[in-house]
């Protein structure tokens, strides 16, 4: 009953909201144009009626219109990268506004989540970067336009597979063992960056301390990326088309040893294992590999070349339309990608790459003075057409180097498969005769709110509420195949001749089908309250919202809950002064009952002291704003590992020899009821400062306490002999993460024509593991530690001994004479020479010793230089990590492989013949059977710190004002860019790049792209 009354009350409210008789008092017509100091005009500019909800936004011509109440006196007009102005319109009808240029960005708007104030007015650390500048970078990954941008944005290539690139985005290094994922918002919804189209990128915020992202409470550790997208405003249709065309090349392609090299090394591996000079080949073998008279008999095939395509093409095609008037405010948007797939394939199978289509329309609307609302639709289908191989896309390009270039193929003389007893599923099997998979992926996501003044209970006063609906659905249909494998006969090599290997057969395709769904809903409401009292400004936010997420809604996975409640109280004191408190309170269904809520609170000042009287309006230092910010934030993201609170227990296949137990019962893990989320304390300071209005720079300082983190317990000893892997997980570690953050720019308008920028970041962040319930070690390792007193993420490995010149045994009498022994593989001649730490005459792991920097980056950098001149701009930008590394091994390095897979490196691998002549050594000895040298150790060590030529583009926007009148277009430009031109980096062989991990990965693109945008 009471419920009932209760939503009477709320429907009869909104009524006597929507039907209000409102006298309507008369209006004006003003018009006008925008510009800079240079008088160039400013499309996209805000204009905002002062007292009214009315966005104006000027034309491709820079242009506006707007009817006006008689009770409007001000406009205030927004342009980023520009001081704000207000306007008195007096009885003006036609107005021109020049905009000052303003290099400290004080004026543009951060989205705080629940909150949207100008960048002075902000006491947390909150970075924006526009969509226009993102757009430079012409790549279908919002991600990488990302890289290089941001002070303290580590944003890494893990994936370099076309169409699916994937990247890594860490926001001030890591504090943490478990999930350390960045929580993206796209418009206040929880999502992805993969889904999201640049070309409808309105900002980006990166949240970076506690009191900015503290409203999310336990997904907020690591940061928040909210990515805001374009919406409409009063104004006339205007449409926008953008069409290119980019070719794709890897940066790096592996250099393919020949037939004749091949059976030279395979030969040398086996002799260093004690298996004689020609165990493999013959001379005369190796010589007509060599010399090629018969490549049907003595092959040179160059797999990778026959199978991987010089350039993949794609074509881009978007149109957006914008506009509005005061009651409908609208943004649509279309997009269609194609891009083909990397692999050759039979001429039946050209069509395999992926299709995406984009929409997205964002539509405001204004009921009454008192109800307005939105409705944000946006959807992403990926149709993709590959190879049913095994291991998908990835295990055709690794199984390219699983056939030695000997190997006759890809087809016998009459068009049968070759495969070998090593490699019974090969590259072109994979390709052509396997069958193809069509792959569908659904991406719909749906944002609708209202919202309600209640300016008639109080001004300031307002209410609102909105409904987040995504769902994401994938689904597969295959043609499974097979096909017949033949393979030489190699009893007889002065002849070609195959016979069939197993029974396999041609098969007819074989359909089948597979759907996965996952769903996401979010509930929100909100109370806001905002006025201000002379030189007095009060804001206050209250909110609630509920998460709902399953990942698989079809298979009836234990959907994930969170509940969170928050507010925020700000005051500002003559934009002088400016506090905030926030704080969230969010449960957690990662935890018992008793522990599932967590309170995260946090405070922030700012203090822009050249709004003080004695700085305003100062020629030399034209804007000082020092922050600073102090809160509680938490992590409740331990990877796949859920409901750690419970005991995990399954049938025992066997009752132990005990008869009577009919029902035997398996402990797999113990739980812990006492479980709880890692918390955050992260303090902030910063300084922001710029001079003659041309140079800008930021500083930033933060410290982030990571305490309560979950481990493992290796400390309890073992129960019931139960061991560590069964007992539960224990809120033990304590990590510390600290560093700075530096930002510098600089514009300059040389004259009418010319002017030039320059933006640039550097991060640096270290972090050390304070306690992880580490046991130590015994006596005699000569560390005892492995992670306490280390960074994350730390790599340890042998230490090679170059006393005797080269770090090689060069002699069995070398080894003999070192008194060492190896467990595991003993040294040949020309394996690594490695220090004994603990001086026991025994290498092993008690000699293991931290060797060069963690596998997480400490240092991010990127610096942009801009230009333009008349109709051209350019815009240069270099992006750089450092200070990390990692080993390299598996493909590419070790060539014990497959059946022996060798590089150019390998060429100059270590023989007593090469030593003896004085030549250049670069790998130990080669083997078939594996050899001591291939452990981790400081050769296979690999810097993997880079600098990049990121991106280039240079544009040309035409102004013939008479041919642009003739074709019906505001705006016509032309632009050519090119992404990861050039690197510098420390890599120890050119067959990978930096960012490729191994040779058998998907390698790293360079991209060009040509294009021309239009506006009508």
């Amino acid at each position: 009953m009471r419920k009932y009354y209760i939503s009477k009350f709320f429907a009869l409210s909104v009524i006597l909201m929507m039907n209000l008789n409102l006298i309507n008092a008369q209006s004006r017509s003003i018009k006008g144009y925008v510009c800079n100091d240079s008088g160039d005009r400013l499309p996209g500019a805000i204009v905002r009626l002062v007292g009214e909800d009315d966005n104006i936004i000027t034309d491709a011509n820079g242009e506006f219109s707007a009817e006006l109440s008689n009770g409007t006196k001000y406009l205030l007009v927004e342009y980023v990268g520009y001081s704000t102005k207000k306007i008195k319109i007096n009885d003006k009808l036609n107005l021109y506004v020049k905009l000052d240029r303003d290099v400290s960005n004080k004026y543009q708007e951060v989205n705080l989540i629940k909150d949207v104030r100008p960048s002075y007015s902000v006491g947390g650390s909150a970075i924006v970067i526009t969509g226009d500048e993102l757009r430079k970078t012409h790549n279908h990954h919002l991600a990488a336009a990302l890289a290089g941008r941001v002070p303290g944005l580590y944003v890494k290539t893990t994936g370099n597979e076309p169409s699916k690139e994937t990247y890594s985005l860490n926001i001030r290094g890591a504090s943490t063992v478990n999930g350390r994922a960045t929580l993206i918002l796209i418009d206040g919804m929880i999502g992805s960056l993969d889904n999201v189209n640049v070309n409808d990128v309105e900002s980006v915020t990166i949240m970076k301390d506690a009191s900015s992202s503290v409203l999310y409470g336990m997904q907020a550790a690591a940061g928040i990326i909210y990515v805001k997208t374009k919406r409409g405003g009063v104004s006339a249709p205007s449409i926008n088309v953008d069409v290119n065309y980019t070719l794709q090349n890897a940066i790096v392609r592996p250099k393919m040893i020949s037939s004749g090299d091949y059976a030279t090394m395979i030969n040398q591996a086996w002799k260093n294992d004690g298996f004689g000079d020609y165990y493999i080949y013959s001379q005369d073998e190796i010589d007509n590999y060599y010399n090629g008279t018969d490549r049907n008999l003595y092959p040179n095939n160059n797999w990778y070349d026959m199978f991987m395509k010089d350039v993949v093409q794609t074509q881009n095609i978007y149109t957006s339309a914008h506009g509005g008037t005061k009651y409908v405010k609208y943004y649509a948007s279309l997009g269609y990608m194609h891009q083909d797939s990397p692999f050759k394939t039979a001429d039946a199978l050209k069509t395999y790459g992926l299709n995406r289509f984009d929409f997205r329309s964002n539509v405001d609307f204004l009921i009454n003075d008192y109800i307005k609302g939105y409705v944000n639709i946006a959807a992403r289908i990926n149709k993709e057409l590959s190879p049913n191989a095994t291991d998908g896309t990835g295990g055709v390009m690794s199984s390219i180097f699983d056939m030695s270039p000997v190997i006759y193929g890809p087809l016998t003389p009459d068009g049968k498969v070759v495969v070998t007893p090593e490699n019974t599923n090969p590259t072109f099997g994979r390709l052509n005769r396997s069958g193809y998979v069509k792959g569908t992926d659904y991406n719909l996501s749906t944002n609708i709110g209202l919202e309600f003044d209640l300016k008639f209970i109080t001004p300031g006063l307002k209410t609102s509420g909105n409904i987040i609906y995504f769902n994401n659905t994938t689904s597969q249909n295959k043609g499974n195949t097979d096909y017949e494998r033949w393979t030489r006969d190699l009893t007889n090599t002065n002849e070609l001749l195959f016979y069939q290997y197993g029974t396999t057969e041609k098969e007819p395709l074989l359909f089948s089908k597979s759907t996965q769904s996952s769903i996401r809903s979010q509930y929100d409401w909100n109370i806001d309250y905002n006025r201000s009292f002379n030189r007095h400004k009060l804001g206050v936010n209250l909110f609630l919202s509920q998460q709902y997420y399953n990942a698989n809604k079809i298979q009836g996975v234990q959907p994930v809950l969170r509940m969170t409640y928050g507010g925020r109280l700000s005051y500002g004191y003559d934009n002088l002064i400016f506090a905030d408190f926030t704080a969230g309170y969010q449960g957690s269904e990662q935890f018992s009952k008793g522990n599932r809520y967590g309170f995260f609170p946090s405070g922030s000042l700012a203090f822009v002291a050249t709004n003080l009287d004695a700085l305003k309006n100062n020629r030399v230092l034209s804007y000082l704003k020092f922050h600073t910010s102090y809160g509680l934030v938490g992590n409740d993201n331990f990877g796949d590992d859920r409901f750690l609170y419970r005991d995990y227990l399954a049938s025992a296949a066997s009752n132990g020899g005990i008869n009577y137990l009919s029902k035997p019962i398996d402990i797999i893990r113990l739980g812990n009821p006492n479980l709880t989320w890692e918390k955050s304390k992260i303090f902030n300071v910063g300084v922001d400062f710029s001079l003659f209005n041309q140079l800008s720079v930021g500083v930033e300082y933060y410290n982030d306490r990571r305490t309560s983190i979950l481990v493992d317990d290796n400390i309890t000893p073992l129960l019931n002999g139960l061991s560590s892997d069964y007992l539960s997980k224990i809120n033990l570690s304590e990590i510390h993460n600290s560093g700075v953050d530096l930002s510098l720019g600089y514009f300059k308008q040389i004259n009418k024509d010319f002017s030039l920028g320059l933006s640039s970041n550097f991060a640096f962040n270290k972090n050390e593991i304070i306690e992880i319930g580490e046991l130590p070690k015994a006596d005699d390792y000569a560390y005892k530690y492995r992670q306490t007193g280390y960074r994350i993420g730390q790599t340890w490995g042998y230490e090679i001994d170059y006393s005797n010149g080269n770090g090689y045994f060069n002699s069995q009498e070398e080894i003999d004479k070192s008194g060492l022994t190896y467990v595991g593989k003993s040294p040949r001649p020309g394996d690594f020479i490695y220090i004994d730490r603990n001086s026991d005459n025994i290498i092993d792991e008690k000699d293991i010793v931290p060797i060069g920097e963690s596998t997480i980056p400490q240092i991010a950098w990127g610096a942009e230089l801009f230009l333009k001149w008349r109709s051209w701009d350019v815009s240069v930008l270099f992006q750089g990590l450092g200070k990390f590394g990692g080993f390299n091994n598996g493909i590419g390095y070790y060539e014990t492989y497959n059946n022996g897979t060798f590089f150019e490196h390998h060429l100059k691998a270590w023989t007593s013949e090469r030593y003896a002549n004085g030549e250049v050594i670069l790998a130990p000895a080669l083997t078939k059977q594996g050899s001591s040298s291939q452990k981790n150790n400081n050769y296979y060590y690999q810097n993997k710190g880079f600098a990049r030529l990121k991106n280039v583009e240079i544009g040309y926007t035409m102004k013939d004002k008479a041919f642009m009148k003739k074709m019906h277009i505001n705006q016509l430009r032309f632009y050519i860019s090119g992404m990861n031109l050039l690197t510098w980096d420390h890599m120890k062989t050119n067959d990978i790049d930096v960012e490729g991990g191994k040779v058998s990965n998907f390698p790293t693109s360079q991209y060009w792209t040509v294009g021309l945008n239009l506006n009508f």
